[in-house]
């Protein structure tokens, strides 16, 4: 998260989860998340404050030990704001009234109260003010981030696609393309979600903020709104934000949160999140435990498959046909694996999106392809060595599956792969194979 941290203590992070990663056969995706133009309180004495319900308060542009005045470096809303406008403050906790300008600063009245940490985020809901959906330091953390190799980016407070444009572009500048992940927790970005869909690999509910913006109520069903369009598009959809929030402090959760959790897998989600939970809470461990035993004991239970016909694209590309196709021969010829051979990851993802119930086995020589697939719902991915050409990346894939065990002599698999090999978007061969009775055999 760059909204806290140094380029120092991330790369430190990123080093030692690199490092833990070597020790474990599965893939570990990063995934850097922008702080975005996101306006926080600043630093607070003593780390924070508590304000008091009727308290009066100033938010000034940055620190003057004044009494009961707390910095907002951000001028611009600071000027946009005007009597009776809401400020709300760490994810709606707090809430204060503006009562008057004064200069550069406003007056305001504590409505809700309760304890303000530095850093917290603070929102005016419906006043517009001039701020770019991508900064500098934005650009300079992405220039870092992808120097040190992360898998995916997050963009955080996306409006519209024309937001992704600049982290498209110093991706170009430096050479190296990671899927970029869009955060939806403004009001417009709901309203425009097919557009912002058509322009980023994945999205992000993100309950926080977004439960801010709009009524707290309302965000249960954009929530669900928004992972059946991703499901739909064959994108990776994460859901965060106080999933487990009360293990901030307690050991256990609540039955709601659980609840909470295992209704997102309910509705498809292809990853939940903790936040605070890790980040500062006193439980960082029990709680990725009991969000791994709730995923367990869900996914099984998971809802029959969605209607094949409503997730087929009305014109699909070479690649997305195979993946309708390799599926419905899964299910037809009861195939004990789908082994897609993948380059970037996107066959492997178009295939999930209709949700099969045969094992789907994504095999790819690249590093990154291997990590970022992590993400996506159903796809166990596997590293092998480096191939030059179809037939080898055939073998391999065949190979990989037997020696995990994930396909036995005499079962049969669907295969998928591309020719010319290793060649991104090129998925065009489909191969019905029966492990053990097929090996040498080319075409069929």
């Amino acid at each position: 998260n760059f909204s806290h941290g140094t380029h120092e203590s991330h790369a430190a992070v990123i080093q030692r989860l690199r490092d833990a990663a070597a020790h474990s056969p599965r893939p570990l995706a990063i995934l850097q998340d922008l702080s975005g133009p996101k306006v926080r309180v600043g630093d607070l004495p003593g780390g924070s404050v508590t304000l008091r319900r009727g308290q009066c308060v100033r938010f000034v542009p940055e620190a003057r030990g004044e009494p009961d005045s707390i910095p907002l470096p951000a001028p611009p809303l600071l000027e946009a704001l005007s009597p009776g406008d809401r400020l709300l403050a760490d994810d709606g906790r707090l809430e204060l009234r503006v009562t008057e300008r004064a200069g550069d600063s406003v007056l305001a009245r504590v409505v809700v109260g309760g304890p303000l940490a530095s850093r917290k985020g603070i929102t005016a809901p419906g006043v517009e003010f001039p701020i770019a959906a991508v900064t500098a330091k934005d650009l300079e953390d992405l220039r870092f981030g992808l120097a040190q190799g992360v898998d995916w980016v997050a963009a955080s407070y996306v409006r519209g696609p024309e937001d992704i444009l600049p982290l498209r572009r110093v991706m170009e500048e430096v050479g190296v393309r990671r899927p970029i992940i869009a955060k939806i927790e403004k009001q417009e970005a709901i309203r425009r979600i097919d557009s912002i869909l058509g322009a980023v690999e994945g999205i992000m509910v993100a309950r926080g903020d977004l439960g801010v913006e709009i009524p707290v109520d309302q965000v249960p069903l954009v929530q669900k709104r928004i992972i059946a369009l991703c499901s739909r598009a064959g994108r990776p959809v994460i859901t965060a934000t106080q999933m487990l929030e009360s293990m901030i402090q307690n050991s256990r959760p609540t039955r709601a949160e659980v609840t909470d959790v295992a209704n997102a897998i309910l509705d498809g989600t292809d990853a939940v999140m903790l936040s605070g939970e890790t980040a500062v809470g006193q439980h960082p461990l029990e709680a990725v435990r009991m969000m791994a035993r709730v995923a367990s004991n869900v996914d099984p239970c998971l809802p029959d498959r969605p209607a094949f016909a409503a997730r087929q694209a009305a014109s699909p590309s070479v690649t997305e046909a195979v993946a309708q196709a390799t599926v419905e021969m899964a299910r037809v010829l009861r195939a004990a694996a789908i082994l897609c051979a993948t380059t970037s990851g996107s066959t492997a993802r178009l295939i999930a999106k209709y949700r099969p119930d045969t094992p789907v086995v994504a095999v790819t020589p690249f590093e990154e392809t291997w990590r970022q697939l992590a993400l996506t719902w159903g796809v166990r991915p596997l590293l092998i060595p480096p191939v030059r050409t179809t037939d080898e990346m055939m073998d391999a894939t065949i190979a990989a599956a037997v020696t995990r065990g994930i396909a036995r002599p005499g079962d049969r698999v669907i295969l998928t792969a591309g020719v010319p090999v290793n060649v991104a978007g090129n998925t065009n061969l489909i191969k019905v194979h029966q492990v053990g009775l097929d090996e040498g055999a080319r075409g069929g």
